[in-house]
C-alpha cells in the first residue's frame, strides 16, 4: 500500500457507504489523516475550516462518534450545531426526517447523522442540498467508523494485504463489521474469520460477496480454533438494541470474552480492536496489554480521520497542498496555516525561508508581488524549481512529466524525436495564477541581472512554438519594462492563441532591444528560423539587438553552437539535469530508470 497523488472528488460529496470507497479513495483519506495527526499533535489546530458550519444530528445515543466529529470540526476551525437526541427537537413533535433535513441543512454546510433505520442517511441526502456524513443508521452502515478501523490496522501493520482478520460478535447486526468487511475487500489477497453463534452469524449474502472479491472467509463458533492465525482480533458487542426477544440477548450477550488467557494464543504482532462502547466482551486486563489499541489509539485515530473527510467535503481545493512539511515544521517549528493573515505575518518575520514556494503560494496570488518584491533570483529559481514539481501537491499540478509513455520533440535531443522527461509550462500559465505572476518575475528579474541594465525597456518577440506566446502575453501584460510584443506567427494560428496580444507585423521598432521568449531550448531550429523572419520585417535595414531567453536549456552544448552561428546569444535560467538533479529524491524508482535512459546524471 503505498499513497499516490490524487484529486480531490469529496468535495461537496456525501458519506454514505463503505461501497462508495475505491482503493485509491481509502489510500488518500489515509494520507490526509496522518497529515492531520501530524498537525494536532505539534500545533493542535488547523483553520482550514473557518466558517463552515457543521450540524451533529444524533437521533440514538452516542459517545465517540458524536465527540470527535465535534472535536474534528472544531480543531478544523469550524462550528457545530448540536442535536443530541431528539427530545428536545422538533422530532418529539412528530416531525419527519425530510423536513428535520431540509431545515438542518440551510443552518448547516455539513449534516453528520445518525439515525436507529437502516437507510436512513440515504432518505436524508435525498433531501438535503448540503452533504450528509452517515454515523451510523441501525444495522446498516458506519462507514467513517470502518475508515478509521482500517487506518488504525494500517499505522500498526503498515499493510492491509495479507493479513488475517478475525471478526466476534454480533456479525449478522454489527454495521461496522459491515462497512469494514467492504473496505477490507479492497486489499485482496486477504482472510477473514467470523467468530458468532448461528443466531448472529453473517449473512450468506456478505459471505457470497465477499469471496466474489477474492477473500477468503470462514465461519466459526468457537474462538480458539482462529486465534493463533489471527493478525487483527476485532471484538464487536453483542447489540441489546437490536433484539425483540431479550432472552435471547441475555443467551448470547457473553458467548465470547476476551482475556488475557485468550491473548497468550495469538501473535506478538497481532492487535486487538473495539468499536466500543464494550459491555463485558473484553475485560479491563486486556487493556493493559500492548497489542489492544481501543483506548490507545483506536479512539484518537477517528479525530484524525474525520479530520481528513471533513476538510476533503468541506475543501474544493487539493487540501494536501496546505499538509507539507515546509509549511508547518520550516518556520523554526512555529508556522501554523491558521489563515492567509497569520500566516504572512510568521513568512515575513521568518526572511531566511522566504524562498519556500508551499509557505508562500498559501498566501494567495493578491499577495504574490508582496511576498516577493525583495526576493533575489537565486530565492526565486528556488520556488520555480518547486512549482515545476510541487511534489505535496496533486500529480496534475506538475509541470515536469516524466512519463513511461513516449512524448513527441518538436526538432529531436541528441537525435531523438522523442522523450519520457517533457516540460509543459502551459500548466502553470494556464490554470495558476500566482505560478503565472512568477514566471513573470522570473523573466523580468533575469533580463535585468544577466542581459540589459536594470530598468531597461525592451520589447518581446513570440515565437512559433507551444508556449512562447502564451508566454510573452504574459510577460508583456505584467511586467513595465515590456513596452512592445511582437508575434512571429501566421495569421490563422494567431487569432486562435490564448493570453493579450499586440501583435506587430512588419513595423518592429528598432530603438530598443528585443527578446525572444520561450520555455524551453532543444534544437535552436524553431529559434533561428523566427530569427530570420523577424529581420526581414524590420521597418529599416539596420542592426537591432536581439537576445533569447529560455527557461530551460535542454542541452547547452547545442544553444552555445546556435550562439556561434547566428550571433544571437541563449539565456537559460537553469538546464534540465540541474532540474532533474534538485528533484532526484522525490522520483520513482521507474521515473529514474526512465531519467537515466536518456540523461547522464
Amino acid at each position: 500500500m503505498h499513497f499516490n497523488m490524487y484529486k480531490n472528488k469529496f468535495f461537496n460529496k456525501d458519506i454514505l457507504s463503505a461501497n462508495q470507497f475505491t482503493k485509491q479513495d481509502i489510500e488518500h483519506v489515509f494520507r490526509v489523516a496522518s497529515e492531520m495527526e501530524k498537525i494536532t499533535n505539534s500545533h493542535g489546530h488547523i483553520d482550514i475550516l473557518k466558517g463552515k458550519m457543521m450540524t451533529a444530528l444524533f437521533y440514538e445515543p452516542s459517545s465517540r462518534t458524536y465527540s470527535s466529529f465535534v472535536t474534528a470540526i472544531q480543531r478544523l476551525g469550524g462550528g457545530f450545531v448540536p442535536i443530541h437526541g431528539t427530545a428536545n427537537s422538533s422530532v418529539s413533535k412528530g416531525e419527519t426526517l425530510a423536513d428535520t433535513i431540509r431545515t438542518f441543512s440551510k443552518h448547516a454546510d455539513l449534516i453528520v447523522m445518525r439515525h436507529p433505520k437502516k437507510g436512513a442517511a440515504k432518505i436524508a441526502a435525498h433531501y438535503s442540498d448540503k452533504p450528509i456524513i452517515n454515523a451510523g443508521d441501525g444495522i446498516g452502515e458506519h462507514p467513517t467508523q470502518a475508515l478509521l478501523d482500517l487506518f488504525s490496522i494500517f499505522k500498526r501493520h503498515k499493510k492491509i494485504e495479507g493479513l488475517t482478520i478475525t471478526m466476534i460478535g454480533d456479525i449478522r447486526n454489527g454495521r461496522t463489521v459491515h462497512s469494514l468487511s467492504v473496505l477490507l475487500s479492497r486489499f485482496s489477497p486477504i482472510t477473514m474469520q467470523f467468530v458468532a453463534p448461528k443466531e448472529l452469524q453473517p449473512s450468506e449474502h456478505l459471505v457470497k460477496w465477499l469471496r466474489s472479491k477474492g477473500v477468503k472467509v470462514t465461519v466459526h463458533e468457537e474462538l480458539s480454533t482462529v486465534l493463533k492465525a489471527t493478525d487483527v482480533l476485532y471484538v464487536t458487542r453483542v447489540q441489546k438494541e437490536r433484539f425483540s426477544d431479550l432472552s435471547l440477548y441475555e443467551k448470547l450477550k457473553h458467548k465470547y470474552i476476551i482475556t488475557p488467557q485468550e491473548l497468550r494464543h495469538m501473535k506478538k504482532t497481532a492487535v486487538i480492536m473495539h468499536p466500543l462502547p464494550r459491555v463485558g466482551e473484553i475485560t479491563p486486563e486486556v487493556d493493559q496489554d500492548p497489542r489492544a489499541v481501543y483506548m490507545k489509539e483506536q479512539m484518537q485515530n477517528g479525530i484524525y480521520v474525520r479530520m481528513a473527510l471533513l476538510a476533503l467535503i468541506l475543501r474544493e481545493e487539493d487540501v494536501t497542498a496546505y499538509f507539507t512539511d515546509d509549511l508547518f515544521v520550516t518556520l523554526s517549528k512555529k508556522a501554523v496555516h491558521t489563515d492567509p493573515i497569520h500566516t504572512y505575518k510568521l513568512f515575513k518575520k521568518t526572511l531566511q525561508e522566504k524562498n519556500n514556494y508551499f509557505i508562500a503560494k498559501s498566501l494567495g496570488p493578491e499577495t504574490f508581488h508582496i511576498a516577493t518584491a525583495q526576493m533575489r533570483l537565486s530565492e526565486l529559481k528556488k520556488m520555480y524549481l518547486n512549482m515545476l514539481f510541487p511534489y505535496m501537491m496533486s500529480e496534475d499540478k506538475s509541470a515536469l512529466l516524466i512519463s513511461e509513455r513516449n512524448l513527441k520533440l518538436k526538432h529531436g535531443e541528441f537525435g531523438r524525436s522523442s522523450t519520457h522527461i517533457y516540460l509543459n509550462h502551459r500548466i502553470p500559465l494556464f490554470n495558476d495564477v500566482w505560478d503565472k505572476k512568477l514566471l513573470v518575475r522570473l523573466f523580468e528579474l533575469f533580463i535585468h541581472e544577466n542581459i540589459l541594465q536594470r530598468g531597461s525597456q525592451y520589447g518581446i518577440v513570440a515565437i512559433s512554438s507551444s508556449s512562447s506566446p502564451e508566454l510573452s502575453a504574459a510577460l508583456h501584460e505584467g511586467s513595465p519594462y515590456s513596452t512592445s510584443r511582437a508575434v512571429i506567427l501566421p495569421t490563422n494560428i494567431f487569432k486562435t492563441e490564448k493570453g493579450t496580444h499586440n501583435p506587430m507585423y512588419g513595423k518592429i521598432e528598432t530603438d530598443r532591444p528585443w527578446i525572444f521568449i520561450d520555455d524551453v531550448f532543444t534544437s535552436g531550429k524553431t529559434f533561428q528560423s523566427n530569427l530570420q523572419k523577424f529581420k526581414k520585417d524590420l521597418s529599416k535595414p539596420v542592426e537591432v539587438t536581439t537576445h533569447g531567453v529560455v527557461l530551460v536549456d535542454r542541452n547547452p552544448t547545442v544553444s552555445k553552437d546556435f550562439t556561434t552561428k547566428t550571433d544571437m546569444k541563449i539565456h537559460s535560467l537553469m538546464t534540465l539535469d540541474e532540474i532533474l538533479i534538485y528533484h532526484w529524491k522525490h522520483f520513482s524508482p521507474l521515473q529514474k530508470q526512465l531519467i537515466k535512459s536518456e540523461r547522464h546524471l
